[in-house]
């Protein structure tokens, strides 16, 4: 199955389970800059803050025909990760509160890395489009992307790691 229908599903997924959501890393990238999924991205990434509703999204993902491997825990630092006959094709990451104005994210790249991010940049969410596909952005992608990938997100980094490189790590 094409990414492109991943990302069909996973919206449909995430819309049946209620929760707010936004599209993130590589996805969002490739939405806001080149209108399209990143030919070098082999997944499709997702946030949301409603770490409560974590059992609604496995529930839609996995009735979807997904299967789901999951990182840390859901009040602090989680990841869904989604498979197609053993493909990882996509992640929903969960973004906690940070005080009134920041919030962070978790990643597991080899190891615990926190993201942290201006709260204004990612809600209230918008309305998104990728080809015909409805989708969920962040309140403001173009800061988010700074933000995530530094002052030069506009242009393409094919050797990019995510392990190392994320301009928004805590710990770099």
């Amino acid at each position: 199955m094409k990414l492109s229908t991943h990302f069909r599903k996973a919206n449909v997924a995430l819309r049946r389970a209620g929760v707010d959501y936004w599209a993130a890393c590589g996805t969002m990238l490739g939405i806001t800059r080149e209108r399209r999924l990143l030919p070098h991205d082999p997944d499709i990434d997702f946030g949301t803050f409603d770490w409560t509703h974590h059992d609604a999204i496995a529930r839609s993902f996995l009735d979807g025909g997904y299967e789901m491997k999951t990182l840390g825990l859901p009040n602090y630092g989680y990841e869904q990760c989604f498979f197609w006959k053993g493909e990882h094709v996509a992640d929903v990451f969960y973004f906690y509160p940070q005080g009134m104005r920041k919030a962070w994210q978790a990643s597991y790249a080899p190891r615990l890395q926190r993201s942290r991010f201006e709260i204004a940049l990612l809600i209230p969410t918008r309305p998104g489009e990728l080809d015909g596909v409805k989708t969920r952005l962040p309140n403001d992608p173009e800061g988010m992307c700074e933000a995530r990938y530094g002052p030069e997100w506009r242009e393409t980094v094919k050797t990019w790691d995510y392990s190392r490189d994320p301009y928004c790590l805590v710990n770099r």
